[in-house]
């Protein structure tokens, strides 16, 4: 079951984690390079997410759950 939360407590789960964008990235396993370009809540379980994409002149974009950033995927 998904945790009510406020609006008032997403916008400081936000302001807590908004100065990673921008942030460039390394994927550990892929050894690819990737810019975070935002922090977002996935609506149906208020999880936390991030968006990321290639460095590429056509980027392509990817979502994974924040917890992914922190936990050994990615060097930052």
């Amino acid at each position: 079951m998904s945790e009510q939360r406020t609006l008032e407590d997403l916008h400081a789960i936000i302001a807590g984690l908004k100065h990673y964008e921008g942030s460039k990235i390394k994927h550990i396993k892929s050894n690819g390079y990737y810019v975070i370009t935002g922090i977002h809540f996935k609506e149906d379980d208020m999880t936390v997410w991030f968006s990321y994409e290639t460095m590429h002149r056509e980027p392509v974009s990817f979502l994974r759950p924040i917890a992914e950033l922190f936990d050994g995927r990615f060097q930052i």
